[in-house]
């Protein structure tokens, strides 16, 4: 199983609209998921994992 840190606040289920009162957010795959109490599963990707770095984009000097 992956890690995952817990969250509170308030989401709303996508598909019944119930609210939610906490989050899982995983770090490795930057995908959040909460379950409502009809048991209806809600995912979003919260963040790109892996973007490039500063120093990925600088240019390498030539002579």
């Amino acid at each position: 199983m992956a890690k995952y840190t817990i969250y509170e606040g308030k989401f709303p289920c996508k598909v019944c609209k119930k609210e939610v009162k906490t989050i899982r957010l995983y770090a490795e795959t930057g995908m959040a998921t909460w379950m409502c109490s009809e048991k209806h599963l809600s995912e979003v990707k919260l963040f790109h994992v892996g973007y490039k770095k500063k120093k990925d984009y600088e240019r390498e000097e030539r002579e």
